[in-house]
């Protein structure tokens, strides 16, 4: 990675770089320093107009310099305000603060035209002194910013051009690190303000309704004047943003872009519904194509042309491009000095993406200048797309650089520097920026009729804030009569932001040609079904539209409306779509109120096969809506046999009763003990499904959805049966496919006794390493489980090795103290003096390493929780970004691992109310459920409602009692490995 060196070219020695230095392996071994040798040479940054010279686009395309030094520094976001004035925000204290202490930095200022030449040269300083500012838009008669704790708003009201009324709306926004706090905004076409969490999270309160919320892992929307607050799909960590449809999209450091295709505040409707992803990553594909010298990195080392500072994932929203950019969408990648374009392209209700063949090896815009980083893109008023570059030597925050490191560079070289550019095509005729608060309300409904989003979201938002009903009706007129279908979408949602809309008006946009328009118009006729029979027909039609969006969008609507006919029109999409997982969600979010109804529609044709998976949560669902008399018909055609055999979707219904009362705590027995004469009679009738289940379960010949519906009813019938649980141990044999042995995990870990445990301990020698590891995450789920594993290895059954140091530490921390206290007996006892253990271990920094043996030693110790090249599982954090990092950083991470923890990876343990513990970190949440990622990367769904408790402990995943197991030598073999480059052992990534 260092190139060619001349003092070592053609002679033949193994060279080495390790440690901060290189190390030659000749006749005798030489260490020399990197400061002497390889010291990296630092680039000299660049005037603008050379910086700008630097910046390659694709044929085809120009660039231009709309603004820089003096008159802007450190930009990471700006807006356009309706007098065409350029906002622009700077986090000039990036990123400890201007003297290297916290101190506030950051400026938000206004850029003018004033000769109209398209370039800015005027700037007036509106706020200075912000701390860490994050985020702005223009909003009335001033702006909202986000600068963490607070979101406020800030306006001049004696004309002078510098703010003098400052208040703050919202705040508790956590201060994470600086580029990881609340960003944004953007207006939505729901007319709410968006923003992303950044990954910081908080307990956010509004200072207008004292409403909080829990930020978590989330991103949040927001209504400024009433100060309302609500939770949106997250986490997108810079720059959450929307295309011209209502598509939100964002992403993190090493994602390209999510796409957002759930609503939160449909999956709340039902809190039976667990859902475990909220987004779609739309390319995997995270290679990148800088044009600069690559440069030595401090946060992930091994990651040379991978994307690792993905930020302000941006739709193109104009037509000055051409056709073949109306899917694009721009990341800003600022270490790498570049900004990437992906295509989207439609799949299913959301979309993949990949790159256009021009861009097969390159990207769209890119430049040969290290200092230039781009972080932030937006499509500008007159077409353009504008870039903003907040031109530093150092991107890299200070957490992740070594503090030696950091005493021979300038964090903030580059704090006096920032340029805005903006790329076209060529001789394309860019629109003059427009002056949209010099309009009145029927002008500027006339705006809207504009292929430009910034113009309409603009407009959208001065209508908004005028109010009053004078664009209500001009509005209704270009939401018909657009040649537009963007317009037509944008002038419905706003006429629905002004509270002007009617049934009637909805009426033709339900017929609309195209499919958006279709869609929104649904979303939009929710508060007006059951009361205009008109548009209940209309709706009710859409459910058989053979655009799979629209669909996708009655399925939800059809929730908010109680009539019958809504229950039949969920199902038809349901049995239509079967196939589709979102839109069974959408379907199943809707499904509280007419459970009853569509499993009546399911089952009324005898000789039809309905889906196993939709007739089990729906008839879970009518166990918790306690939908009785249903749930008697339900359960009366499930008890009939075809041929005098059960089918999958029968066991599977059977499995949902069994769920169903599991989440309310009841029994079998005693719910069909308390139950009515039909429903007790139905119950009664299922007991030759109960018979037939472990026949069919243990049948090899049988289908594999029959099998796997079949184990999901072993031990769990009227009267429970031990001898059920432990047939299922023979299923664990190695000829059963990995979704019987998932199967059986999950069966034995909804049972309760000691039965279980035996099953799993007794098979302990036949069982292969990854059933070994599934069994050992069951058994250390409830506390009778826990002792029982012990009591197997104190009679020698499991070796104590076979526990991996993460598991070991688990037991020795119990919160049981007879666990505890046996653990301590099994297993020696940590080290409590973390900092002693570290000094101990200095020495390996002069060790040599094997780096076949380290793999081996990572494979055994590090891959339950970390992934690298490929090997291991995603739970900690990438041990790739490590590999430049000095030995003391290695060792302290190694045997002092809670000095230092992100709080992603923070442990949390949760306990059901059926006594089920899991431990994990907290991969995702959602309204209605959490997902609990455990190490080996196994992860679980768990709704809020069966969550008893669910506790955070300051300290990482990653156990502490290493030393216990390794040896200097043996650290050093897997130092060797983790700085391995990806083809070559002992040649680690700079």
């Amino acid at each position: 990675d260092a190139g060619e060196i001349p003092l070592l070219a053609g002679r033949g020695e193994k060279v080495v770089f390790r440690d901060g230095a290189m190390i030659v392996a000749g006749k005798r071994e030489q260490r020399i320093p990197y400061e002497d040798l390889l010291r990296d040479p630092v680039p000299a940054p660049k005037s603008p107009v050379e910086s700008l010279g630097a910046i390659q686009v694709p044929d085809g395309f120009n660039v231009e310099l709309v603004a820089s030094e003096p008159l802007i520094r450190d930009p990471i976001a700006f807006e356009w305000g309706a007098d065409g004035k350029l906002w622009v925000l700077e986090m000039g204290d990036y990123p400890l603060g201007v003297d290297g202490q916290g101190k506030a930095g950051g400026v938000l200022r206004f850029l003018e035209d004033t000769n109209g030449d398209g370039r800015y040269d005027q700037s007036t300083v509106f706020l200075a002194d912000l701390p860490f500012p994050s985020g702005m838009i223009p909003w009335r008669k001033g702006v909202l910013v986000a600068a963490a704790p607070d979101i406020f708003y800030a306006e001049d009201t004696d004309g002078d051009g510098k703010a003098d009324r400052r208040e703050t709306l919202f705040t508790g926004f956590t201060l994470g690190n600086q580029q990881h706090r609340i960003n944004g905004f953007e207006l939505g076409l729901d007319n709410w303000l968006h923003a992303a969490n950044g990954d910081s999270g908080g307990k956010i309160t509004s200072a207008r309704t004292g409403q909080s919320v829990e930020l978590g892992a989330r991103d949040l929307r927001f209504r400024p004047d009433d100060g309302a607050l609500e939770l949106q799909p997250g986490r997108t960590q810079y720059g959450r943003h929307r295309d011209d449809w209502g598509n939100w999209f964002g992403g993190n450091n090493s994602t390209w872009a999510w796409h957002y295709f759930l609503p939160e505040h449909y999956l709340a409707r039902n809190p039976q519904l667990a859902v475990k992803e909220v987004r779609r990553t739309l390319s995997t594909e995270n290679r990148l194509f800088p044009i600069s010298t690559p440069q030595r990195r401090f946060n992930w080392p091994d990651k040379i042309n991978t994307l690792t500072s993905g930020c302000s994932v941006t739709p193109y929203r104009d037509e000055l491009f051409g056709e073949a950019f109306a899917n694009s969408i721009f990341i800003c990648e600022p270490v790498n000095n570049l900004v990437h374009r992906e295509v989207l392209t439609p799949d299913g209700v959301t979309f993949s993406s990949h790159r256009t063949r021009g861009e097969a090896k390159g990207e769209f815009l890119a430049s040969t200048d290290n200092w230039s980083r781009f972080d932030y893109a937006r499509t500008g008023p007159d077409g353009a797309l504008y870039v903003a570059d907040m031109y530093r030597l150092v991107i890299e925050h200070p957490e992740w650089i070594p503090a030696e490191q950091q005493k021979r560079i300038d964090l903030r070289a580059g704090h006096d520097k920032g340029r805005i550019y903006r790329v076209f095509p060529m001789g394309a005729a860019l629109r003059p920026i427009p002056r949209l608060d010099q309009l009145d309300p029927a002008a500027l409904v006339a705006a809207m009729e504009s292929p430009n989003g910034w113009q309409r979201d603009t407009v959208q938002r001065l209508l908004l804030h005028a109010g009053g009903s004078s664009a209500v009706t001009p509005l209704g007129s270009l939401a018909l009569a657009s040649r537009s279908a963007k317009t037509r979408v944008q002038a419905l949602c706003t006429l629905e932001g002004l509270g002007g809309m009617s049934a009637a008006m909805l009426l033709p946009s339900l017929r609309d040609p195209h499919p958006a328009v279709r869609e929104h118009a649904v979303r939009i006729s929710e508060p007006f079904l059951g009361k205009a029979p008109a548009l209940d027909e209309a709706v009710l039609y859409l459910a058989d539209d053979p655009e799979l969006r629209v669909r996708y969008q009655v399925a939800f609507s059809l929730g908010e409306w109680s009539d019958p006919r809504a229950g039949r029109a969920l199902t038809r999409i349901a049995l239509r779509d079967a196939d589709n997982a979102q839109v069974q969600i959408a379907v199943m979010s809707s499904a509280a109120r007419h459970a009853g109804g569509m499993l009546d529609a399911l089952l009324a044709d005898p000789a039809a096969t309905p889906p196993a998976a939709l007739v089990e949560q729906l008839v879970s669902l009518t166990v918790a809506m306690d939908k009785q008399a249903a749930l008697a018909r339900t359960l009366e055609r499930v008890a009939r046999p075809a041929d005098g055999h059960f089918a999958a979707w029968q066991f599977s219904a059977v499995a949902g009763l069994l769920d169903g009362l599991a989440r309310t705590n009841l029994s079998l027995a005693k719910f069909t003990a308390a139950a009515p004469v039909d429903l007790r009679t139905a119950l009664d009738g299922l007991a030759p499904v109960f018979l037939e289940a472990p026949r069919v379960s243990a049948l090899v010949t049988a289908p594999e959805s029959d099998r796997l519906a079949a184990i999901r009813l072993h031990g769990r019938g009227p009267q429970g049966s031990d001898e059920e649980l432990r047939l299922l141990g023979e299923l664990l044999r190695p000829s059963e496919a990995a979704a019987i042995h998932s199967a059986v995990f999950a069966t034995l870990g909804r049972a309760d006794g000691a039965v279980v445990a035996g099953v799993l301990t007794d098979r302990w020698s036949s069982l292969s390493p990854s059933l070994r590891s599934d069994a050992l995450n069951l058994l250390l789920r409830k506390p009778s489980w826990t002792a029982s594993l012990l009591t197997a290895i104190e009679q020698g059954k499991l070796p104590p090795a076979q526990l991996d140091t993460a598991r070991q530490e688990k037991l020795l921390t119990h919160a049981d103290p007879a666990i505890r206290a046996r653990a301590t007996k099994l297993f020696t006892a940590t080290n409590a003096d973390r900092a002693k253990v570290v000094k101990a271990y200095a020495g390996v920094a002069d060790l040599p390493g094997n780096a076949e043996k380290g793999a081996a030693l990572f494979q055994q110790h590090c891959a339950i929780c970390h992934r690298l090249r490929g090997l291991g599982s995603e739970v900690g954090p990438d041990l790739g970004m490590l590999a430049d990092k000095p030995t003391a950083h290695f060792l302290e991470a190694i045997f002092d691992p809670n000095k230092a923890v992100e709080s992603r990876y923070l442990s949390f343990t949760l306990q059901t109310k059926s006594n089920r513990v899991l431990t994990g970190i907290i991969a995702a949440e959602t309204p209605t459920s959490v997902v609990i990622r455990s190490p080996g990367g196994a992860e679980e769904t768990v709704l809020r409602s069966e969550v008893q408790s669910l506790t955070g402990a300051p300290t990482s995943l990653m156990p502490e009692g290493f030393e216990k197991i390794l040896r200097p030598e043996d650290v050093a073999d897997l130092l060797t490995y983790l700085r391995a480059s990806p083809t070559g052992a002992g040649q680690p990534a700079r």
